[in-house]
C-alpha cells in the first residue's frame, strides 16, 4: 500500500512534524510513504531513509501541467539552491561590522545598507571570525554574510586576503574618516550655510583648511605615523611566528614601515592632498575632526557628523557617493 502525505507542515507544528512523519513510517515498514512538503528539515530528516525529489517547476499547455521539473537529489548532497530559495524566499543578509549598538559605525552603515542587517560584534578580529564561520557552514542555515571592517593602513595584499574570506577592508583608515570625505564636507557645507546666510564654498574650505592645519601640528604626523606602522607591524607578526618552537630563543625580525609612512603622509601634506590624508590617517587620534567641526560652525564633533548622517539619509546622490568610495561587497 502507497500512503501519500500531503504538506504536513500545514497541519503540524514544524517542531513535531519531522519527528511523527519519520514514527510513522517507522511504524508501516509494510507500506510505501510518498511525502510532499516545504519543510527543508523534513525533508533532510527523511532522506536518511529513502528518495528525495526536488519539484522546482512545471510547464503549462493552455489550462493544465503538461510537464514537471523534477530531479532526485543524490543521497548525501543538500537541495539545490533554487529550490530553497524557491522555499524560503532570498538568504537574510546579515553585515557584520565593528564597535557596539552605541557607536557610530551602526548608525552610519544602517543609512549607506538599509537593505541589509548590521550587527555589531566588536573588534575586526570578531568580525572576521563570524564572517568566515557563518561562511563555512551556509549548507545549515538561510544567511548570507559579509563583514566590513575599518582600513586601518592595510596593504592590498591584505585587503584582498580579507575579501576572498567575505570581509570588505574599508578604503579610510577607520570610519570615522567617511564623514569628512570632500563630498560629505560639501554637502554639511550647502546645508550649514544655508542656516548661517554664508557661502558653502568659503564654510566647506575653512573646513578642509582646518582639517590639514590640525595634521600639520608639530609632532603630529610622527605620532601618526607611529600609530599606523605599529598597526601594520602587529598585522605582520602573526606571519612570522616559526611552525616549529624548539630553541630557546625565538628571533622574528620585521623592517620597520615608519619611514616609507611617514614620508608618504609627508609628501600628502606637502601637495595639501586632502582626500588623500582623510583616507590614510587615523583622525580619530588627532585634533583634526574638533577643529574641521568648529571652522564650520559646529559646536563639537557630535554635531558636525550628526549633520552629516541627516545629509546622507536625506541625499540619494551623496549616499551612493559613499557607498562607492567603500567599494562592491564580497559576494
Amino acid at each position: 500500500m502507497t500512503i501519500i502525505v500531503d504538506e504536513p507542515e500545514r497541519h503540524l507544528h514544524r517542531s513535531i512534524s519531522a519527528g511523527l512523519v519519520e514514527a510513522v513510517i517507522a511504524a508501516r515498514p509494510d507500506c510505501a510513504f510518498v511525502v510532499l512538503t516545504h519543510d527543508l528539515d523534513l525533508a533532510a530528516t527523511l532522506a536518511a531513509r529513502g528518495d528525495v525529489y526536488s519539484l522546482s517547476g512545471c510547464t503549462w499547455k493552455e489550462s493544465a501541467v503538461f510537464s514537471w521539473d523534477l530531479r532526485e537529489v543524490p543521497r548525501g548532497e543538500s537541495l539545490p539552491e533554487v529550490t530553497r530559495r524557491a522555499l524560503l524566499g532570498g538568504r537574510r543578509e546579515v553585515m557584520f561590522i565593528e564597535g557596539d549598538a552605541a557607536s557610530i559605525d551602526l548608525s552610519l552603515y544602517r543609512l549607506l545598507f538599509p537593505e541589509w542587517t548590521c550587527s555589531p560584534v566588536g573588534g575586526c578580529e570578531a568580525v572576521i571570525k563570524s564572517v568566515t564561520g557563518i561562511r563555512a557552514s551556509e549548507g545549515f542555515h538561510w544567511v548570507h554574510a559579509v563583514g566590513l571592517v575599518d582600513g586601518d593602513g592595510r596593504s592590498p595584499e591584505e585587503r584582498d586576503s580579507l575579501y576572498r574570506r567575505g570581509v570588505l577592508s574599508l578604503p579610510v583608515n577607520e570610519i570615522e574618516s567617511l564623514y569628512y570625505l570632500p563630498a560629505v564636507v560639501q554637502s554639511v557645507a550647502r546645508a550649514q550655510a544655508d542656516l548661517l546666510g554664508e557661502s558653502s564654498e568659503a564654510l566647506a574650505s575653512r573646513g578642509k583648511a582646518a582639517f590639514l592645519k590640525a595634521l600639520g601640528e608639530a609632532g603630529t604626523l610622527e605620532r601618526l605615523a607611529r600609530k599606523m606602522a605599529r598597526d601594520e607591524v602587529n598585522r605582520k607578526l602573526a606571519d612570522h611566528i616559526p611552525g616549529a618552537i624548539g630553541d630557546e630563543n625565538i628571533e622574528i625580525s620585521i623592517p620597520s614601515p615608519y619611514p616609507k609612512v611617514l614620508s608618504n603622509l609627508q609628501e600628502m601634506l606637502a601637495r595639501r592632498d586632502y582626500e588623500g590624508m582623510v583616507k590614510t590617517v587615523s583622525i580619530r587620534d588627532s585634533a583634526a575632526r574638533v577643529l574641521t567641526a568648529r571652522a564650520m560652525e559646529f559646536a563639537s564633533i557630535v554635531m558636525y557628523e550628526r549633520a552629516a548622517r541627516a545629509r546622507i539619509a536625506e541625499d540619494d546622490d551623496l549616499r551612493a557617493v559613499v557607498r562607492a568610495t567603500l567599494g562592491t561587497l564580497p559576494v
